[in-house]
């Protein structure tokens, strides 16, 4: 995610941290004066193998590739217009034998309002954690989905993301 106008923030601290500096009732509150404007695809790269040999189905391969997923969440506040932009870059891969079948990247973005503050990296934790996985996930999920078929390679459908 890319602003000029101020500094895009990560954030990985540990829930118990957080939990530490934000109480339930002020979260809360925090939620109660945010709303969702928009949710949008900033950036993709795919790339798919092109191996001759390669002519089976990723619902054959499945099963015995390895899936990797990685998730970078990141926010910024547009103070002025008390806009703030969360969001998760998606990087994923299937791995065969050795062979990438595919490989690429993908960043969602969720576009707020809100009315008293923006995010700061304790509310973004909790956030992002409890609500922003869940939101911005199955628009990734959808996207893999057309990505894989669109490439002739089947159908693959990402597991759901779960929180215990």
């Amino acid at each position: 995610m890319k602003d000029k106008t101020s500094g895009v923030k990560t954030t990985n601290l540990p829930l118990k941290e957080v939990k530490d500096k934000v109480s339930p009732e002020q979260y809360r509150e925090f939620l109660a004066q945010i709303n969702l404007s928009s949710v949008f695809l900033a950036n993709i790269e795919f790339e798919r193998a092109v191996d001759i040999n390669f002519i089976r189905n990723i619902k054959e391969v499945a099963p015995v590739a390895e899936i990797k997923l990685e998730e970078t969440p990141s926010f910024f506040n547009r103070e002025e217009e008390k806009t703030a932009f969360c969001a998760i870059e998606y990087t994923f891969a299937a791995i065969e034998d050795g062979l990438t079948l595919f490989e690429g990247k993908a960043e969602y973005v969720a576009e707020f309002q809100y009315e008293k503050m923006g995010f700061d990296e304790f509310y973004f934790s909790i956030f992002h954690m409890n609500s922003l996985r869940m939101m911005l996930f199955p628009y990734f999920r959808a996207c893999m989905g057309r990505l894989i078929a669109d490439t002739s390679m089947g159908n693959l459908t990402l597991p759901l993301i779960k929180i215990l």
